[in-house]
């Protein structure tokens, strides 16, 4: 029963994505949708008996962990996007955008948790804060693999504001991981003051990490070099991930911040890094992500956002997208950057897609935040991320590097 389902998980999402690319649209929308398409939003409601029996509880913790080894090995894939040699000249402005780009939409989420959604919430043993801060995230993320995909797409990638976008987002995904991470440990230990010997020992971890690998990093990649990436150095890499992310989770945070710090940190060789992605990418994008789209399905049930609770919808992705529009804009054209172009790298910024979904399922496997606003997060997600393709306008040719002035 495992197989079928696995098999009917690929080949919908498979399908699904397929028919979103065509239609303009990244393919990790179609397969974010055939996810829900298996939950009870859609065959939950016409056929709940055919649901119950294709998804049947007992099935869920090996679902449930193959979804997980898909999130550690993504985000080592993230980590590895990292373009540290993207930055343009001038970080200041880079970060300044970054951090504006962040600050106002998780005001955003602060205001909604105060106007009520932290009562919607219905969850009186997940702290104010640790709610706030998880929807502030949310709120704030940026997708930066769904970014590059569609920089690629638009044939973008290689040109300023491709490298600005890159370089925004960057520094926009390590904030938010780090602010998650702290929203974890919120609501795992219960107050700030609790919470710092996790936050410190992930801290710690990070630095010995950090030390750890110009002495590791360089050997690997001689291997690299020498051999390829060969059966046993993919083996050696893959140990490490898991064990980044076995200490991260031991010190109670998340297993995603291991992968993601491991790749993180890996030496900035082009070619070793490619080559890594791509190995490691496929099959955790192929085969390991569309279980994770499954679950998140089978999480989401858009009939809780019936009646009057619909109302939310259009609240929060207008505040969502007001946040970052009006964030990146603002201190865009602060740093110089023209009016066009401010604009695109507010469009792009706004793409959420993957990496929101993750941090709402953690959100929710963690009991943070409650079905329905899952939900409701998980629409914003898809609209705030479907928008882009269709709010980008064309980019002046030529344009020179657009913060070196």
């Amino acid at each position: 029963m495992l197989l079928a389902q696995i098999a009917l998980v690929l080949t919908l999402a498979r399908v699904c994505g397929a028919v979103l690319r065509r239609l303009g649209q990244p393919a990790v929308i179609g397969e974010i949708l055939a996810g829900i398409l298996l939950g009870p939003t859609l065959l939950g409601s016409l056929a709940p008996k055919l649901m119950e029996g294709l998804f049947p509880l007992a099935l869920r913790p090996p679902l449930e962990l193959l979804s997980q080894l898909g999130l550690i090995l993504f985000m080592f894939v993230v980590g590895l996007e990292l373009e540290r040699g993207a930055l343009p000249q001038r970080f200041g402005g880079v970060l300044s955008i970054s951090l504006s780009g962040i600050a106002l939409p998780m005001l955003m989420g602060l205001l909604l948790s105060v106007g009520g959604l932290y009562r919607f919430n219905g969850l009186p043993q997940t702290s104010f804060p640790a709610f706030t801060l998880c929807v502030a995230v949310a709120m704030a993320i940026t997708a930066f693999s769904v970014l590059a995909r569609i920089l690629t797409d638009r044939q973008l990638l290689h040109t300023p504001l491709g490298s600005l976008a890159l370089a925004c987002a960057s520094i926009d995904d390590a904030c938010a991981w780090c602010l998650l991470a702290v929203a974890i440990a919120l609501h795992r230990h219960g107050s700030l003051l609790v919470t710092l010997p996790s936050l410190l020992g992930v801290i710690g971890f990070a630095a010995a990490m950090a030390l750890l690998m110009p002495r590791l990093g360089p050997l690997l990649v001689r291997r690299y070099r020498r051999c390829g990436l060969d059966a046993t150095l993919l083996t050696l890499v893959v140990v490490a991930v898991l064990l980044s992310a076995m200490v991260t989770e031991a010190l109670g945070i998340d297993v995603i911040f291991g992968g993601f710090l491991f790749g993180a940190l890996l030496p900035d060789d082009p070619a070793f890094r490619e080559a890594l992605r791509l190995r490691s990418g496929d099959f955790a994008s192929l085969v390991l992500l569309p279980i994770f789209f499954a679950l998140s399905g089978l999480n989401t049930d858009l009939r809780l956002l019936a009646g009057s609770t619909a109302l939310l919808v259009p609240l929060v992705i207008a505040l969502a997208m007001l946040g970052k529009f009006g964030g990146v804009i603002t201190a865009a054209r602060l740093q110089g950057v023209p009016g066009r172009t401010a604009w695109n790298l507010a469009c792009l910024m706004n793409t959420r897609g993957l990496t929101e979904l993750i941090v709402l399922n953690i959100g929710l496997r963690l009991g943070i935040i409650s079905p329905p606003v899952f939900a409701l997060f998980v629409v914003m997600a898809l609209i705030t991320t479907i928008s882009t393709g269709f709010l980008l306008r064309p980019e002046p040719n030529g344009s020179a590097e657009l913060l070196s002035a």
